[in-house]
């Protein structure tokens, strides 16, 4: 292979097999053999007699920080005792970048000893190096092995992040920025994209971890913010698994798609897959003209049977930020200036980032149960409603509620008191808050009361509102103080939601108010009519991989969930939230971790804890956890945002946590 190389820097990236003497494989794998170290004119080789023949390959992945446009690769490769014209093959990710054919008619461990040096075009900031024979002897007849590798890198100008060997200063490349970049070293724990309908599988081959194995059907998606740009370069390693060749996948940024998979491009290493269907694998970049400041990045598949499976490695994004004074551009044109609205993002708060916190008061532990504990009576001896029961205002309850179209709500519902003064918060779908003040103050100095008797004053009061409203589904919800002692002395009855809306078959329309619901009309009642009571607690902080998380074992599990209210002074459109999750223990694919705002779903995701490679913090040495941040941005513009996290379909065996929350909001 012959290529160009300008008069550019060149620079050592890479060694191993150098000493004199060593019996370490040095990261390298071995496939279809085992390690094993031999002596060659006095100096060690990697491989040799009886460990590498026929069917071996090693490999190793190489990580390379310098920008680059060409790779040099110098080693020594040793062919022990005859060869018959079979050849030693170096491949670069799995492509044959040199073959050297050799022959030889002496055995009895004879060795020839072949230099290689090899120069080839090179861009990525990693590579997989592979050395391998054609070797069909067993292994005890012809071998081989290897010394002194040594990479080096032609970098690029200071300043360039892509350039050619062409470019001697900054001036002559593009000026990309790095916005992204995911899946970038040897192993990971976690993930930095949304799935829909899948598991998250971090999938080790020995020495590389893929971010899949993805099954065909399956969609991932990643969305971002950025500045205003007119350019997108997008780089990947793509990884199949038991290949089938009906199977299609794509790329698509913004619904559009921008790259499709070639079936051609395949290079083949055989970690971890079937036997007969080796792992194909290719180094993928895209250039795209893009100006939209919030994008989405989707891996798409179709749906087959049987299934083959995907991964991803590698995935870096890179912009061309519009030129001055441009501050909107056109697509693939930088000085190119456009009429439009910029975004800016500006974070609102963060909460849980430093490596050590002791405690937290802003995310809540709610535990819904059953509200029968919750209903009563008068405890006064010589009350007026002896014996009427009523459900205790304490805590927090609420009812979900399913309505026809509509286009308001009606409430009524009677309060029994016999206590001071307090207000309780009637709130509709997190929408409304309206403060309902119930009870009498009666200082006890006044009159002939004695303080014994200062709330023997009992009332029950009437009330009725009215809320715009069109969603098929509400929730009201009663908040009040905790409860702590004593006799619940405060308690709803008789209450009834109405439906209203319009009537327009005749002139003029009219407004028809339907019942959805009423409870507690009779004197006494046990049953609570699915009313859901939830005690509250700010969620308490354990230690997990050397950090301070809110939650963990025993403590975020399936019988609460967290809940976080956040109130917005700022003019908004777009909310982002930023947060680092921690699937602890017995997470399998059936499970899943749910992320809501203001009731609806933003982020679900399911993890499988048998193809996790660490673990953190779990009790059962046998669980393996995962790190998963969860980056997702979403249309919002109201004044408050209620954030919830709750487990799905979990069984108690399985725990959760959270750190690093960040909100940032765009106008």
């Amino acid at each position: 292979m012959i290529c160009r190389i300008s008069i550019g820097s060149m620079q050592l990236a890479y060694s191993a097999f150098t000493e004199n003497t060593f019996s370490s494989n040095q990261g390298w794998s071995v496939i279809g053999g085992s390690p094993g170290y031999d002596s060659r004119d006095g100096s060690s080789i990697f491989g040799g007699n009886n460990f590498f023949g026929a069917g071996v390959s090693i490999y190793k992945l190489i990580l390379i920080s310098a920008s680059h446009h060409t790779v040099k690769l110098k080693l020594k490769i040793w062919a022990i005792n005859a060869w018959d014209n079979e050849m030693i093959q170096t491949k670069i990710n799995g492509e044959i970048i040199d073959e050297q054919t050799v022959s030889s008619n002496l055995a009895n461990s004879f060795g020839q000893y072949l230099y290689q040096e090899i120069i080839v075009s090179h861009i990525q900031r990693s590579l997989i190096l592979e050395i391998t024979s054609t070797l069909q002897a067993p292994s005890l007849q012809k071998y081989w092995g290897i010394r002194d590798i040594y990479i080096y890198t032609y970098n690029c100008p200071v300043g360039c992040t892509f350039c050619t060997y062409l470019d001697v200063d900054a001036s002559q490349c593009k000026p990309y920025i790095l916005k992204m970049s995911y899946f970038t070293s040897f192993s990971f724990y976690s993930n930095e994209v949304k799935m829909c309908a899948i598991v998250t599988n971090q999938l080790y081959l020995t020495e590389i971890s893929t971010f899949g194995k993805y099954s065909t059907g399956t969609t991932l998606t990643r969305q971002y913010f950025l500045d205003p740009h007119y350019q997108l370069r997008i780089t990947f390693q793509f990884w199949k698994f038991d290949a089938l060749q009906n199977s299609q996948y794509q790329l698509q940024l913004d619904n559009s798609v921008i790259w499709i998979d070639s079936q051609k491009k395949y290079q083949t290493l055989s970690l971890c897959g079937s036997s007969t269907k080796p792992e194909q694998y290719y180094d993928v970049d895209i250039t795209v003209n893009h100006t939209n400041q919030y994008l989405t990045f989707s891996f798409v598949s179709d749906t087959i049977s049987p299934t083959d499976s995907i991964g991803i490695r590698e995935f870096n994004v890179y912009m061309l930020a519009c030129e001055s004074p441009c501050t909107l551009c056109s697509p693939g044109l930088g000085s190119s200036c456009i009429t439009g609205t910029k975004l800016t993002q500006s974070e609102i708060e963060n909460d849980l980032t430093l490596n050590s916190f002791a405690s937290q008061l802003s995310w809540g532990s709610y535990v819904p149960s059953d509200a029968t504990g919750q209903i009563s009576k008068s405890f006064l001896t010589d009350s007026y409603f002896l014996n009427m029961n009523y459900l205790s205002l304490y805590n927090l309850l609420y009812k979900d509620f399913v309505l026809e179209d509509h286009e308001k709500i009606k409430i009524i519902f009677q309060v029994y008191s016999s206590g001071p003064q307090q207000n309780i918060n009637l709130k509709i779908d997190e929408d409304y808050d309206e403060i309902v003040q119930i009870g009498q103050n009666d200082p006890s100095t006044s009159g002939t009361c004695t303080t014994t008797l200062q709330y023997d004053l009992e009332d029950y009061s009437y009330f009725e509102y009215t809320f715009d409203h069109t969603a098929n589904f509400v929730r009201v919800q009663f908040e009040s103080t905790p409860y702590s002692s004593g006799n619940y002395r405060y308690g709803f009855n008789q209450f009834k939601i109405y439906s209203i809306s319009q009537d327009c078959s005749t002139t003029p329309c009219t407004q028809v108010e339907k019942l959805v619901n009423s409870n507690f009309f009779t004197t006494t009642f046990s049953d609570p009519k699915n009313w859901q009571l939830l005690t509250y607690s700010p969620i308490a902080v354990t230690t997990c991989d050397s950090k301070s998380v809110a939650g963990g074992i025993s403590i975020g599990n399936k019988n609460i969930f967290i809940q976080k209210r956040v109130s917005l002074t700022q003019s908004h459109s777009i909310l982002r939230l930023q947060l680092s999750v921690y699937f602890l223990e017995a997470w399998v694919p059936t499970k899943s971790l749910r992320i809501l705002a203001d009731k609806v779903i933003i982020w679900d995701q399911s993890v499988d804890y048998h193809t996790n490679l660490q673990n953190l913090c779990s009790s059962n040495t046998s669980y393996k956890d995962q790190i998963v941040t969860v980056d997702v941005s979403f249309t919002h513009n109201k004044g408050t945002v209620i954030f919830q996290i709750i487990i799905q379909n979990g069984d108690g065996s399985e725990y959760f946590a959270i750190r690093d929350y960040h909100l940032y909001y765009s106008s």
